[in-house]
């Protein structure tokens, strides 16, 4: 079981780094509706 989750973050780091998206662009480009309220 260990060895699998090493896998999976192996290949989804060599997937991050193959796309070229850096998991903080994730947050920054995903942005749900936020109230006008909690703008200002």
């Amino acid at each position: 079981m260990k060895r699998f989750l090493l896998n999976l973050c192996v290949s989804l780091a060599l997937v991050i780094s193959y796309i070229g998206i850096y998991p903080t662009s994730w947050f920054t480009s995903y942005q749900p509706e936020v109230p006008e309220e909690l703008l200002r």
